[in-house]
C-alpha cells in the first residue's frame, strides 16, 4: 500500500509530462504551419546553419512548394550584410544555367529578416549519395562536376563567386523523365568581385590561419573568420586572401575528390592541423587513396592542377576546367585514350 501510494502519483505526474510534452509539440508544428511570409507559407523547417534557416513554404498564389532561406540578421551591425545581400539577391536571380537552383523571389520583412525563395527540388545532396553509397564511379562523379562546372561559370562571369562550393551544395535533383541532374545551391554567401576588390597583382605574404572562429565541425560553413567550409576551401583563403574563380574551382576539385576516394584531400586530428595542411600539403593523387587504386590516366593531373596552392597554378577558369573534365564524363564504356584505366 505504501508502495502503490508514493508511486501513483509519479505516474499520474509522467502521464501528464507525456501528455504535455505531446501537446507542446503539435502546438509547435500548428505554430510553424501558421506562419506566413507574405505570399508565402512556412509549412516546416528542413535545416538550418551558420547564414541562417531554411524553410519549406508554400506559394499561395501559384499554389506551389517552394524553398526559403531566411539569413540570419544578427550578423548585420552595420547595414553592410543587407545592402550587400539585396545586390546579390538581384545578380543570383540572372543566373539562368540549367544546373543551378532557381531564385525567384527576394525581400526583407519588417522584423528586419532577410530571405530569398528557390525552386523546390526532389533529391539530395551529394553529400547525402557520398555519407549513404561511399565513393562514386569516376564517369558518373565527372558528369556532375561538368554540370556544375557550367553553372559555376555563368556566376563568374557575372563576377559572382560563390565561395561555398561542396558536397552538400550540389544538388542531385529529379526531373519529369526520371533523370537526375546537378543543381548548384546556396549562393547566400556569394560574393561579387568588384564589390570586394578583384584578386589581381602582387598575392600576401602567407601567414597563419586565424581559426578562432571556426566550428568544430569542419563540414559547416564558417562565418566571420573564413567564408567557406575548411575541407573544401582554398588555401589562400585561409591566409586571408579574397576568395576568386579559381577559389570555386579548388572547391570543386576538393569535392570530386572526397566523392571518388570517399576521403577528403586532408584529413587531421584538429581544425588547426587541417588548416595547416591545406596551406602547406601537398594532396596525394586521387588514385593513390582511391579503394581500388583504378581511375582514368590523367584524371590525377585534371584534379592534382585545380587543387593547386596558388590560384595562378590552376586552370585559368572554370570554363577550361570543365573542359579539361568533359573526356573523363564520357559514358562508361566510350572508347577514348583518356578513359583507360590504371592497373
Amino acid at each position: 500500500g505504501y508502495l502503490a501510494a508514493n508511486t501513483l502519483p509519479l505516474l499520474g505526474i509522467a502521464g501528464v509530462g507525456l501528455v504535455g510534452s505531446d501537446m507542446i509539440h503539435a502546438m509547435h508544428q500548428r505554430l510553424i504551419s501558421a506562419r506566413s511570409l507574405g505570399r508565402y507559407k512556412i509549412k516546416k523547417e528542413l535545416g538550418r546553419g551558420a547564414m541562417g534557416v531554411v524553410y519549406l513554404a508554400w506559394h499561395r498564389d501559384l499554389g506551389r512548394p517552394c524553398v526559403i532561406k531566411v539569413v540570419n540578421p544578427e550578423k548585420d551591425t552595420s547595414g553592410m550584410l543587407r545592402r550587400r545581400f539585396e545586390r546579390e539577391a538581384r545578380e543570383t536571380s540572372l543566373l539562368r544555367s540549367p544546373y543551378t537552383v532557381q531564385v525567384f523571389d527576394f525581400g526583407i520583412t519588417q522584423q528586419g529578416q532577410m530571405f530569398y525563395v528557390m525552386e523546390h527540388l526532389d533529391g539530395e545532396t551529394l553529400q547525402d549519395r557520398l555519407d549513404r553509397d561511399g565513393p562514386q564511379p569516376f564517369d558518373i562523379v565527372c558528369r556532375w562536376l561538368v554540370s556544375s562546372a557550367e553553372s559555376l561559370a555563368e556566376a563568374h562571369a557575372r563576377m559572382l563567386i560563390h565561395r561555398d562550393v561542396k558536397p552538400a551544395n550540389i544538388f542531385l535533383a529529379m526531373t519529369a523523365d526520371g533523370r537526375e541532374v546537378t543543381k548548384m545551391l546556396d549562393f547566400g554567401i556569394a560574393t561579387k568581385v568588384e564589390a570586394e576588390g578583384e584578386v589581381t597583382g602582387n598575392r600576401r605574404k602567407r601567414k597563419a590561419p586565424d581559426i578562432g572562429g571556426l566550428p568544430q565541425d569542419a563540414r559547416l560553413t564558417a562565418v566571420g573568420t573564413i567564408m567557406g567550409t575548411p575541407l573544401y576551401v582554398a588555401p589562400e583563403v585561409l591566409i586571408g586572401e579574397q576568395a576568386s574563380d579559381r577559389a570555386d574551382q579548388y572547391s570543386l576539385a576538393a569535392t570530386a575528390y572526397h566523392l571518388l576516394t570517399g576521403r577528403p584531400v586532408f584529413t587531421a586530428e584538429t581544425m588547426e592541423e587541417l588548416l595547416y595542411k591545406t596551406i602547406d600539403d601537398p594532396p596525394d593523387a586521387p588514385s593513390e587513396v582511391h579503394p581500388s587504386g583504378k581511375l582514368p590516366s590523367g584524371l590525377d593531373g585534371v584534379l592534382l592542377r585545380a587543387l593547386a596552392k596558388t590560384p595562378e597554378e590552376r586552370y585559368p577558369s572554370m570554363e577550361t576546367f570543365r573542359q579539361a573534365l568533359e573526356p573523363f564524363a564520357a559514358a562508361p564504356g566510350a572508347s577514348s585514350s583518356v578513359l583507360d584505366m590504371r592497373d
